[in-house]
């Protein structure tokens, strides 16, 4: 639920507790959204969600960011290439040289 403070009121056209179903969110039109896009981001960083309306019909929603953890993209998305530890950057034996070198 959003905090009642001082901010709060300061925005008349704030539902702050309209209910759909049983998400709470919270509905701010579009030009106190961009007067107040601060204290709204501080709001969803808490955890709440906002629907920026225009003309009383949602447009869009600020929900907090998905983080990415880990390599942010090719074959190392899911898992890092090398193990855990020092023994990746070791010299190869000669017969893992042979055996790169003949495609095996």
């Amino acid at each position: 639920m959003p905090r009642a403070d001082a901010q709060s009121t300061m925005i008349s056209s704030i539902d702050l507790a309209k209910t759909v179903g049983e998400a709470d969110f919270m509905q701010v039109n579009v030009q106190d959204a961009g007067s107040q896009l601060s204290w709204l981001l501080e709001l969803v960083e808490e955890g709440e969600t906002v629907i920026i309306a225009r003309h009383g019909e949602p447009v869009a929603e600020l929900v907090p960011a998905r983080r990415k953890a880990g390599f942010p993209f090719g074959i190392a998305r899911e898992e890092p290439l090398v193990a855990p530890g020092d023994d990746w950057w070791q010299p190869i034996s000669d017969a893992e040289a042979e055996d790169w070198i003949g495609g095996r």
